[in-house]
């Protein structure tokens, strides 16, 4: 991923689209050297350190599994 990234860096990308928050913290430090907006998808940075549009998978179960569970059901089940 950093070889794509350094790619895309050097041939002037304007901003970035990064799936998931695993990568080297060097690489946010190089994006914002050179100003390059990013965003991080698919993942909930509890840091707050980098911007982010994600789910927290163990947070949405659990509320419908509540809000079924008030609705009075007992058995249910998730594919």
């Amino acid at each position: 991923e950093r070889e794509h990234i350094l790619q895309m860096i050097s041939h002037g990308v304007d901003d970035l689209l990064l799936n998931g928050n695993a990568r080297d913290e060097r690489i946010y430090q190089l994006l914002n050297a050179k100003k390059i907006p990013y965003v991080l998808t698919w993942t909930i940075d509890s840091k707050q350190a980098h911007p982010c549009v994600g789910f927290d998978n163990h947070n949405a179960a659990s509320s419908s599994a509540n809000y079924l569970l008030d609705l009075g059901h007992t058995k249910f089940a998730m594919i």
